[in-house]
């Protein structure tokens, strides 16, 4: 009978990976503890309308949801690089600050239920089911399903 193998987790699977995975899984750690560190840096409110987007040659990039935040953390970046430098980052030269309108990442966005709005008052249920009558069987079917949208009180 051949031996089970236990799963192992995720976490376990990435650590003895090697070769690309390894990179991407170790960037995003990183990004992760700078994001982190990030909002200790700036506090709740900026912290959640932007994030650590890149660190590269010294240079770390920030992005934001508005030029309002922009304009605040330009205001903050003196104290963020020196933040940056004491703690996580001796070698950071420079923080590149850029504006991502509808970014999907910022934690205030909230995502709204789907509303179907797809409904028929009874008036123009009956005009479509009038014009229906006269219509092909093709166009007829079409337009009946049109007309079953029809509010139901």
């Amino acid at each position: 009978m051949p031996k089970r193998h236990t799963p192992e987790t995720l976490t376990n699977l990435l650590a003895k990976s090697s070769g690309n995975l390894a990179s991407i899984t170790q960037r995003s750690q990183q990004l992760n503890t700078l994001n982190s560190f990030l909002a200790k840096s700036v506090g709740d409110t900026i912290a959640q309308n932007c994030r650590v987007s890149n660190y590269h040659h010294g240079v770390l990039t920030i992005e934001t949801a508005n030029s309002a935040f922009a304009t605040r953390l330009n205001f903050m970046l003196a104290d963020i690089l020196s933040n940056f430098r004491q703690n996580v980052l001796p070698e950071l030269a420079n923080i590149t600050l850029k504006v991502v309108p509808n970014n999907k990442f910022l934690h205030q966005e909230v995502k709204k239920e789907a509303v179907n709005n797809n409904r028929l008052s009874e008036q123009a249920a009956s005009y479509i089911l009038e014009a229906a009558s006269n219509a092909p069987d093709s166009l007829k079917r079409k337009l009946e399903r049109l007309a079953a949208l029809q509010v139901k009180d």
